[in-house]
């Protein structure tokens, strides 16, 4: 048996480790009194808050054969600003632009962008 205190949004959770003062006690500063731990999912954070890594991305564009055809659909501007950028996000006009035309182009694009995080 457990004591937990979940956090506001329910996405996790803190276990009661010291010594049990009674179920009244625990349930008044806020724990439940749980068999098992629950499994909790991990919150995705939304892809406009995440900064990937340029290298990365065009590694992985490469293996999938698309990045000579996303280079040569990109503009002068575009192109130039991937050449300066060490990393980008979707905050970026410039990488926002880009990002549509791969969404466009590659249906699991987010999930290939999120191979590719910033630790």
């Amino acid at each position: 048996m457990h004591y937990i205190k979940w956090n506001e949004a329910q996405t996790s959770y803190e276990i009661w480790h010291g010594p049990s003062i009674g179920v009244a006690a625990m349930t008044a500063m806020g724990y439940v009194r749980v068999e098992t731990l629950p499994v909790v999912t991990p919150e995705t954070p939304p892809l406009d808050s995440l900064v990937f890594s340029k290298y990365q991305v065009a590694k992985k564009l490469m293996e999938l054969g698309l990045w000579e055809n996303i280079k040569s659909g990109l503009s002068d501007e575009q192109r130039d600003f991937l050449y300066l950028a060490q990393d980008f996000s979707l905050a970026d006009p410039n990488f926002a632009a880009i990002y549509s035309q791969l969404k466009s182009q590659i249906p699991d694009v987010e999930e290939l962008l999120r191979e590719c995080v910033l630790s």
